[in-house]
């Protein structure tokens, strides 16, 4: 077999397993969200089990109120089963864009958050207009770029002048990134350097256990155990639980750590 066939086999193998993580899954967990009964804040935690959670969203608007900017229009980039973007929305009034790659995640987001704008798109081309956002969020997203240069580009094209970016995720604990499966942990000196010289001014940077708060794990846990009954036998399944095992390894390790990055969009010009 040539070279290029085996990368190409690699390539739709990669391309499998990132359906089997964050597409079936996704229509699972919005399965188990309506047989469970869950609403609210219950509801939006059990969807958005990311790192650090509340604690780092929390943080992320705390930076986002004191930038004295107007938020009228939220894109979260990677938006998932849209938990993320449904608490920003409650807590700032504004209309949230949820871009998702992942069929699954999307049909689970339209069908339990319905006050979203939920429309496909990556973090490297998300398909709105220039200068369209107030403010762009990125939760759990930058871990899982290899390069990610394409994405703070397309995050920089689609935000105001004067508009504001958010980065909500796990981070390399010390100096150097930390490259494991799917994902590669920055540290936050990494990606405050990417951001500086790409013309953002940093306005806040925050780091905590990288676990969700207990109250936010329970909401969580409910659902994996209703998926866990429910679907166990299908294929998906053991891809979907190695990359939750994966990501528990890493907190658990300590070489990791939650956070969040605020920063402001001011300079003009061509981008890097």
């Amino acid at each position: 077999m040539s070279t290029g066939s085996s990368t190409d086999a690699a390539d739709a193998a990669d391309a499998a397993d990132a359906a089997d993580v964050f597409d079936e899954p996704a229509r699972w967990r919005a399965q188990a969200a309506r047989a469970l009964d869950l609403r609210d804040d219950e509801l939006i935690a059990a969807m958005s089990p990311g790192p650090a959670c509340p604690a780092a969203l929390e943080s992320v608007l705390t930076a986002v109120r004191s930038a004295g900017r107007p938020v009228e229009l939220v894109v979260d980039v990677g938006a998932g089963v849209g938990g993320v973007g449904e608490w920003i929305r409650r807590r700032t009034g504004a209309a949230v864009v949820a871009v998702e790659p992942a069929a699954g995640a999307r049909d689970a987001a339209s069908a339990l958050f319905p006050a979203l704008s939920v429309r496909p798109g990556t973090a490297e081309s998300t398909g709105l207009p220039d200068d369209s956002a107030d403010l762009v969020v990125l939760s759990g997203v930058l871990s899982l770029i290899d390069d990610a240069g394409d994405v703070l580009r397309e995050t920089r094209r689609i935000v105001r002048p004067d508009g504001l970016l958010a980065i909500a995720d796990l981070f390399a604990a010390g100096a150097s990134s930390v490259v494991s499966g799917p994902n590669v942990f920055r540290s936050f000196e990494q990606v405050t350097s990417s951001l500086a010289v790409r013309g953002w001014t940093i306005l806040d940077v925050g780091c905590g256990a990288p676990a969700p708060s207990s109250r936010w794990a329970a909401a969580a846990t409910r659902v994996a155990d209703w998926v866990g009954r429910a679907h166990r036998d299908h294929p998906a399944f053991d891809a979907w639980l190695a990359d939750q095992r994966h990501l528990r390894s890493h907190v658990e390790s300590g070489d990791v750590v939650g956070g969040c990055i605020v920063a402001r969009h001011l300079a003009m010009g061509t981008l890097p």
